[in-house]
């Protein structure tokens, strides 16, 4: 059976050091075309949303980093399908950089493929 594809731009990636990281994983996958490996977290405790979910990325699967986090729009369903431990599959499937213009900084930007 085919699998359903979601795809969602992570949210809070200009919050805390997180610009940092996704600029790692953007110019290592560009220079090396190396897999990036992603996953879900549920933050229950989180002051924002008791919903919320945590979008780690490493590059080795091993040592996991948050980029940010599942749009809150979307945070209810997909922290219920964690809990309910439904089987899915979760894929970087963009790193962007843009020029922010005004500050004449790059801004990096992600999102996520989660298969079911």
């Amino acid at each position: 059976m085919p699998k359903n594809a979601y795809v969602l731009r992570i949210a809070g990636v200009t919050m805390e050091d997180r610009q940092r990281a996704i600029a790692r994983f953007f110019l290592n996958r560009r220079m090396t075309n190396a897999k990036v490996f992603a996953k879900l977290e549920r933050e229950p405790d989180n002051k924002y949303d008791n919903h919320a979910v945590k979008v780690l990325y490493s590059l080795d699967d091993d040592n996991y980093e948050c980029v940010g986090y599942i749009p809150r729009d979307y945070a209810d369903i997909i922290s219920s399908m964690l809990i309910d431990g439904l089987p899915m599959d979760i894929e970087v499937d963009k790193l962007e950089v843009f020029k922010d213009k005004a500050t004449d900084r790059d801004i990096y930007y992600t999102s996520i493929s989660i298969l079911l």
